[in-house]
C-alpha cells in the first residue's frame, strides 16, 4: 500500500502525492490511436520527497533481474508472489506471461528509476526506514506518510510512459471500435 499524503506532526498541513495510476506503453507504435491492455505494464512506484519538485512524488521502481528470477522460481513452484505484482488471482501461465513482460522491459531499460513528475534523480525515498523530513514552516514538525483507506470515483486517466520512463500521454475512454483505450498524446513544450 502506498501513502496518499504526508502530514506535518505539528500543524497538520497535508502534502498530497500525485496520482499513482501510471503504466508503461510497451507496444510497437510511437503514438497509437488506442492502446490494448496487453500493451501496458503497470508502473511500480516508491514514495519519495523530490528535491527538484519540492514536494512528495513517486520514483519508478525498476526491478533487479535477481528479483524477477526469484519471482519466476516461486511461480514455477506454484507459490504466490507479491513483487513485481500480486498473482493471487492469476493462474501460473498468466503469472509467467506477465513476469516475461517485466523481464523484457527490464532487459531493454537503460536508465535508472526517476521522479515521475520531473524525471530527475535528486530525491529521498520515503519507504522502509523512517525519514525525518522537517517541515520548514514549523519549529518541531516533521512530515509522516499517511495511508487512509478510501475509494474514489474519479474518471480513469492512466498516465502513460515510454519504456525509459518519459511521459508520453494518457489513456482516456475505452473505444469499442478500436478494442482499446483512447490514447491522448502529451502536449509538447513549445
Amino acid at each position: 500500500m502506498l501513502p496518499r499524503y504526508l502530514e506535518c506532526t505539528e500543524c497538520g498541513e497535508k502534502l498530497y502525492f500525485p496520482t499513482e495510476d501510471r503504466a508503461y506503453y510497451i507496444g510497437n507504435e510511437s503514438y497509437p490511436a488506442a492502446v490494448n491492455d496487453k500493451e501496458l505494464l503497470r508502473m511500480l512506484l516508491d514514495p519519495i520527497w523530490c528535491w527538484e519538485c519540492s514536494k512528495p512524488s513517486w520514483v519508478e521502481v525498476v526491478p533487479l533481474l535477481s528479483q524477477l528470477e526469484k519471482s519466476f522460481a516461486l511461480v514455477k513452484a506454484k507459490k504466490e508472489i507479491k513483487f513485481p505484482f500480486d498473482n493471487e488471482f492469476m493462474n501460473q501461465e498468466e503469472s509467467i506471461s506477465y513476469l516475461n513482460m517485466y523481464l523484457n522491459w527490464v532487459q531493454k531499460r537503460k536508465s535508472k528509476g526517476k521522479c515521475v513528475l520531473c524525471s530527475n534523480s535528486n530525491y529521498t525515498v520515503l519507504g522502509g526506514t523512517p525519514v525525518k523530513l522537517k517541515h520548514e514552516h514549523c519549529e518541531y514538525g516533521v512530515f509522516k506518510p499517511c495511508y487512509p483507506i478510501f475509494s474514489s470515483n474519479k474518471r480513469m486517466q492512466t498516465l502513460i510512459y515510454d519504456t525509459e520512463g518519459e511521459e508520453i500521454g494518457k489513456l482516456s475512454l475505452w473505444r469499442e471500435e478500436l478494442d482499446g483505450w483512447s490514447f491522448l498524446e502529451k502536449e509538447k513544450n513549445v
